[in-house]
C-alpha cells in the first residue's frame, strides 16, 4: 500500500507540531526519504486509506551521533464500515460527506447509488452532510453489516437584511 508521510518539528510536547517539509509517499519498495534536515526531534506522521490508523505517528531524534533513522511499520488492514444514504422517499442521495473524526479523519463521498465506505474502528461517530439537508451524526460500527443512512431536508434558512442607512446587517 502507498503510505503517505508528513514529517513536522516537535516542539517539547509531541502533541505541538511546526510543519515546515512537502510530505512524502512510500515508493514501489515501501520506502521514503526525507534529507538535508536540522538535527533534531521530529514527528513523523504515516496514513494509509484502508489501514490501522492507531500506529499513525512516531517520534524520530537525529542528532551528530545518529544522523539518520529507520522506521519499520506494519500496516494492518482497518474494517470498513459500508452504507447507503437515502432521502425520506428512499431515494440514493448522490454526492454526500461522510467522514469520521478520529486520531486522523477520514471521508469520502457516496457514489451514484448512494453508498460509501469509510475505514472505521471500533464504534465510532460519523458525519453526513450534503448542503440543503440535515447534517446527521451516527455511532456506526464496523461489525454492522450494512448503515441505512435517512437524511432530511434542512429546516433552517439563512437571511441577511440589510438596514437602509449605515448598512448594518440584522
Amino acid at each position: 500500500a502507498e503510505v503517505a508521510i508528513h514529517l513536522s518539528f516537535e516542539l517539547g510536547n509531541p502533541d505541538i507540531l511546526s510543519y515546515g517539509w512537502p510530505d512524502q509517499r512510500t515508493d514501489g519498495e515501501g520506502r521514503f526519504r526525507f534529507t538535508s534536515l536540522p538535527l533534531r526531534r521530529y514527528g513523523v506522521h504515516f496514513c494509509a486509506p484502508g489501514y490501522d490508523v492507531s500506529l499513525w505517528r512516531k517520534s524520530v531524534t537525529l542528532t551528530g551521533e545518529t544522523p539518520h533513522a529507520s522506521i519499520t511499520l506494519q500496516l494492518k488492514s482497518s474494517p470498513f464500515v459500508k452504507g447507503v444514504v437515502v432521502d425520506p422517499d428512499g431515494n440514493p442521495l448522490v454526492g454526500v460527506t461522510v467522514r469520521t473524526m478520529m486520531a486522523h479523519t477520514f471521508s469520502s463521498r457516496t457514489g451514484e447509488d448512494g453508498r460509501f465506505s469509510l475505514p472505521l474502528q471500533g464504534t465510532t461517530t460519523v458525519y453526513f452532510s450534503k448542503a440543503g439537508f440535515a447534517r446527521i451524526e451516527k455511532k456506526l460500527s464496523a461489525d454492522v453489516e450494512e448503515a441505512k443512512v435517512e437524511m432530511s431536508l434542512s429546516a433552517r434558512l439563512d437571511v441577511r437584511l440589510r438596514t437602509p442607512r449605515g448598512g448594518a446587517e440584522l
